[in-house]
């Protein structure tokens, strides 16, 4: 017998002797918090709060329920499944922020020790904080596997001169850029994505379907659009379900300052007006009123010619498949902005489609050079760099 075994076997032997000899049963408010060991020769999470237990495998991402019995030592894995197989827990009460017990497999009697050590305490009067939601318990439970998550990295290709490439992780499920290159202003921009590429990476390994918990569908990418010397801009894409009545999508724009690390809004590079429910000039003839292009779920609009502009503009598509979609007539309140290396892009916010095109997005996009009329301070001395300094522009 090899020393991995002979270990092994003795921690399960002191397991089972520290549980036989124990008389106080460890209660689900003792338990509250968050707890690191392992199970077997397995790393393991553990989280109780005032709802249950909850547990996963560091390498792992599919959260497991524990579900307490009338034994309060005794906590069974996803009970709700229908299986004549039970796996349960028996608990120890716990001594010194340590926590031992044992699983067990109805079907076959295997006993696997568990050895726990408390890594986040919870205090049962004030601490209403729940495991798979936000708050510092749910903070302690989900980073270990967040940190444990493999990142995989693409090979260097170039956008408008600059290096970059595609990192991803979970399967391809969630992707994102990394720009290549020693400038701080490239440091401060790849701060930004990484931390919104880890957003996404929890917002996968937290997604599960309840009772009994089962992995979701969740998939985010970003797409890089646009870089000079002063900015970067991105879009991205999520769609998932984890669990409710429906599944979830969404587009995005992101534009940041490169010197700052700053995110801005393109909206306040125009001169806008308010969004007006009837045009003045035809109020007296009944005349419906004229589209307006406006900022998403904002009082912030383009001045009528440019509003005619962006909406007698021809689509772009990121799917041919799409060009039969009514994006104009579909707009859910608003237009979202990005740059793009041919100019801006006005993007529609659509009502929630059909589960089938759901990757149906369009842009309108308006070259820079004929923005001049209708940028704010701002937004001409922007445009005005962008022309100077960028060759790649199309002009």
């Amino acid at each position: 017998m090899n020393k991995s075994c002979i270990l092994y076997y003795a921690i399960g032997l002191l397991t089972i002797f520290h549980l036989s000899i124990a008389k106080a049963e460890g209660t689900q408010n003792e338990l509250l918090g968050v707890w690191r060991g392992t199970l077997g020769q397995q790393e393991i999470v553990a989280c109780w709060d005032h709802y249950g237990g909850n547990y996963y495998k560091l390498r792992k991402p599919l959260r497991i329920a524990l579900n307490n019995t009338k034994n309060s030592d005794v906590w069974l894995e996803n009970e709700w499944e229908k299986s004549e197989e039970t796996i349960s827990w028996q608990l120890n009460k716990p001594i010194d922020k340590h926590l031992v017990g044992s699983q067990i497999q109805s079907s076959t009697g295997t006993t696997l020790p568990i050895m726990l050590n408390r890594i986040h305490s919870s205090v049962p009067e004030d601490d209403k904080e729940e495991c798979n939601f936000s708050g510092a318990v749910y903070e302690a439970f989900n980073t270990p596997r967040l940190k444990a998550t493999q990142i995989h990295y693409g090979d260097s290709t170039n956008f408008m001169n600059t290096k970059y490439r595609v990192i991803n992780a979970l399967n391809g499920d969630i992707v994102s850029i990394e720009l290549i290159g020693t400038k701080d202003s490239f440091t401060k921009a790849n701060s930004v994505l990484h931390k919104e590429f880890m957003n996404d990476v929890l917002g996968y390994l937290t997604c599960d379907e309840f009772e009994p918990p089962r992995q979701g569908d969740y998939q985010s990418k970003i797409r890089l659009r646009f870089i000079n010397n002063e900015w970067l801009s991105w879009s991205g894409h999520l769609e998932g379900y984890c669990g409710g009545a429906h599944p979830f999508f969404g587009s995005s724009t992101t534009t940041i300052n490169l010197h700052t690390g700053d995110e801005i809004n393109l909206w306040d590079w125009f001169n806008l007006v308010k969004k007006e429910e009837n045009d003045q000039e035809n109020q007296d003839d009944d005349v419906d009123s004229i589209a307006q292009v406006c900022e998403f779920l904002s009082n912030r609009c383009l001045p009528r010619p440019l509003s005619e502009l962006v909406i007698n503009t021809p689509a772009s598509y990121e799917d041919k498949d799409c060009k039969d979609v009514d994006f104009q007539g579909m707009v859910d309140d608003g237009y979202s902005i990005g740059l793009n290396e041919r100019g801006i892009a006005f993007i529609p916010e659509l009502v929630e489609p059909a589960r089938g095109m759901r990757t149906c997005y369009a842009n309108y996009t308006i070259p820079f050079t004929k923005l001049a009329p209708f940028l704010s301070k701002k937004g001409a001395e922007a445009i005005n760099q962008i022309l100077l300094h960028s060759s790649d522009i199309t002009k």
